[in-house]
């Protein structure tokens, strides 16, 4: 089950009729605070949940649920997606994170593996990987990572650093490819300790 929560009725309608033709069966809610009402632990599967809505924010709606240890993995999605927004959200609790507007296959494959990540999550394996993988950076390395999961663009870390983009790109591109990540997303929950939100001027 796909439980979907947006306050958008179009949105929930074509969202339905994706899950719908392969399948997935779904429920949905206008609002946050409609799905927390009803929510419990006989809820099964995964939530797929609009970041900006009235009465209760996506990221509120996602943290209540990690509080509350319900075991449901959470999607969120946002027309607004930036490195901070997407560090929020994984402090938030959720597994993932989709740009709108969304390629229906790319969506179709992001709840598959939310829905395969709430029958089976071995605790600690993403920790103990990430770990391995950290070992394996050199410290200019480590550097470029905190600062991107510090919300830095690659610019910003270029002049952070004294380097050239050019290199930081290169820097990010071995980050990725030793902390085993295809998207900030994945980075950023891999190294949950070090996702702290920038810090405010």
């Amino acid at each position: 089950m796909v439980y979907v929560i947006d306050d958008d009725a179009d949105v929930r309608a074509l969202l339905v009729a994706l899950l719908s033709s392969v399948s997935i069966p779904t429920r949905t809610f206008a609002s946050g605070v409609e799905f927390l009402r009803e929510v419990d632990r006989s809820f099964s599967g995964c939530v797929l949940l609009d970041v900006r809505m009235p009465e209760m924010s996506g990221l509120e709606v996602a943290d209540h649920l990690r509080r509350r240890e319900l075991g449901l993995p959470v999607v969120l999605m946002s027309a607004f997606a930036d490195v901070p927004m997407v560090i929020r959200a994984m402090k938030a609790g959720a597994v993932d994170f989709v740009q709108k507007p969304f390629n229906s296959q790319d969506l179709l494959d992001r709840i598959q593996q939310a829905l395969a990540q709430a029958r089976q999550r071995p605790a600690g394996a993403l920790a103990g990987s990430a770990a391995q993988c950290l070992e394996s950076l050199t410290r200019r390395e480590r550097q470029v990572l905190e600062l991107i999961v510090a919300g830095k663009l690659n610019k910003e870390i270029a002049v952070d650093l004294g380097i050239g983009l050019r290199t930081v790109e290169t820097y990010r591109a071995h980050v990725m490819r030793k902390m085993e990540c295809r998207s900030l997303v994945e980075l950023i929950q891999a190294v949950g300790p070090l996702a702290q939100p920038p810090t405010a001027a």
